[in-house]
């Protein structure tokens, strides 16, 4: 069997037509990676925390001015923990790719951001005795979790863990937020900031709701352009 491979030209016109589409999602991602390979660079090579130190969200650092941690600290990930990194960059180009060509950039972009900061603040509200600090962009994830679900409530997803089923986005992500509650309320899983994920669940269910975008059930669907 002989495999011919698309013309070159067919394959560039493809990748620079998904970067012209989503260049705010690929950004997200490449910079989360570049961002990565500084902190491993920094721990591994030079034996320095002064860079998490620097850009993670914590009370200390705020207590000296270091306010940008309230945005930078979405883009650091635990450096022994890569599935952290994974998991959220995975799910930022996944439902990025989607929303940037729903919302346009500006608007993803607003988004993101904004759950970023909406996760920072509810971290500092809900945990202010926290002296851990935070650090990943899973409270902006969740941002476009909640987002997503409120322009795409219906779009059923394969869920594979605990046991194989289909949900509706909207059931999905109810269900991750009121888990993200639970864990809040009593405690539980105390090394990871789930006050952040609510901050940002919260700031992009309303953010999709408030903004006078064109309703949910009139934008078209990839699977209708395609027909």
């Amino acid at each position: 069997m002989t495999w011919v491979s698309p013309p070159p030209a067919r394959f560039h016109g493809a990748l620079f037509d998904h970067l012209r589409r989503s260049p705010v999602t690929y950004f997200l991602v490449a910079s989360n990676f570049s961002v990565y390979l500084v902190q491993l660079v920094a721990i591994f090579f030079f034996g320095s925390v002064r860079f998490r130190s620097l850009f993670s969200l914590s009370l200390d650092g705020l207590a000296r001015g270091w306010y940008w941690q309230g945005l930078t600290y979405a883009w650091l990930h635990a450096e022994f923990l890569p599935f952290h990194l994974f998991l959220n960059v995975l799910l930022i180009y996944i439902l990025g790719w989607e929303l940037e060509s729903l919302l346009g950039s500006l608007r993803f972009a607003l988004l993101y951001l904004g759950s970023v900061l909406a996760g920072a603040a509810g971290w500092f509200v809900a945990d202010p005795g926290d002296m851990q600090g935070v650090m990943g962009a899973s409270g902006a994830v969740f941002g476009l979790i909640t987002g997503f679900a409120s322009l795409r409530a219906t779009e059923r997803f394969w869920v594979l863990f605990p046991i194989p089923v289909v949900a509706s986005a909207r059931t999905l992500a109810w269900l991750l937020v009121a888990f993200e509650a639970l864990c809040q309320l009593f405690h539980w899983m105390p090394q990871v900031a789930h006050s952040a994920h609510l901050g940002g669940a919260i700031f992009g269910y309303l953010f999709v709701r408030l903004l006078p975008l064109t309703p949910p059930w009139q934008v078209p669907s990839y699977q209708a352009q395609a027909r």
